[in-house]
């Protein structure tokens, strides 16, 4: 076991951040909505004369939140989801081999070929 950072390893490591870069383009969308928000209540610019009548400007509001379902919707009856998923899952069991083996004293193919090629 190894210390960082005054935590112990105990092999099993969960990576939280990932998730959020994933969800990046949808999130655009809806920072994007509570902007404009932001802006009319605080009478910024010309989003600031922007009325909340239905009939009205109302439908500014709504066009990111509207972009942003419709990505959500999207990315998941494409499958854009499920391989970033599969792809984040194959890249931590790359990790956690190369972890294991480092820990075990083993070293992994490339490096050793590497060192190999350097001591000739």
């Amino acid at each position: 076991m190894h210390s960082r950072l005054g935590q112990v390893s105990v092999g099993y490591h969960q990576h939280n951040g990932s998730a959020l870069r994933a969800q990046g383009k949808r999130m655009l969308f809806v920072v994007l909505g509570v902007l404009l928000i932001i802006l009319n209540l605080a009478n910024i610019g010309p989003i600031g004369a922007w009325n909340w009548e239905f009939f009205g400007d109302l439908w500014k509001f709504t066009v990111p939140f509207i972009l942003a379902a419709i990505w959500w919707v999207w990315s998941d009856v494409s499958g854009l989801n499920k391989r970033r998923e599969m792809d984040r899952m194959e890249q931590k069991k790359k990790d956690r081999r190369k972890e294991s083996l480092a820990s075990l004293g083993m070293d992994t193919r490339a490096r050793r070929k590497a060192q190999k090629q350097q001591q000739r």
